[in-house]
């Protein structure tokens, strides 16, 4: 789902529900962080739109940088907490948690969808595509996502 907000709903929703497990600003950060590598193969003209990070490999890979990265850069990430009124401490471990789940549903929903992605690298086996339900993912999927988004939004509205 390439720069779209849906990869947001049903990470969202989770962390809504285990709040006091997971970071939200991490989680949210981390469900669409993946869409910078297609949007870079896009630009670049490369053809396959999804590599290396729409992997469970490649995710792990970049969700330790992007803990740390979250570690260095948590006054900017306290700033967004604030703009979006998310009030919440964090931890590494709530931190840790909230970017794997993040990053892991992003791949397991993609893998769905596209058949490039090779979710189990460095097997090309992907086990979640299937040509012949493409459609029906597509729908399934999407109104997953949408329903989850709107769901975890009203949840959102709520806190306020």
């Amino acid at each position: 789902m390439p720069f779209t907000p849906f990869h947001l709903g049903p990470a969202m929703l989770l962390g809504f529900k285990y709040e006091r497990k997971l970071d939200l600003m991490s989680l949210a950060l981390a469900s669409v962080v993946l869409d910078v590598e297609p949007a870079l193969n896009i630009i670049i003209g490369k053809g396959d739109v999804h590599g290396f990070f729409h992997s469970f490999a490649g995710a792990t890979i970049a969700g330790v940088v992007m803990i740390v990265l979250l570690h260095f850069l948590n006054p900017a990430v306290n700033r967004l907490r604030s703009l979006f009124r998310v009030e919440q401490g964090s931890s590494l471990k709530t931190t840790a948690s909230a970017v794997f789940l993040g990053i892991y549903l992003h791949v397991f929903l993609d893998s769905f969808l596209y058949p490039e992605i090779k979710p189990l690298y460095p097997s090309s086996y992907n086990p979640m595509f299937n040509q012949d339900f493409l459609i029906i993912s597509y729908v399934v999927i999407y109104l997953f996502c949408a329903v989850t988004l709107i769901i975890a939004f009203s949840m959102y509205k709520r806190r306020l």
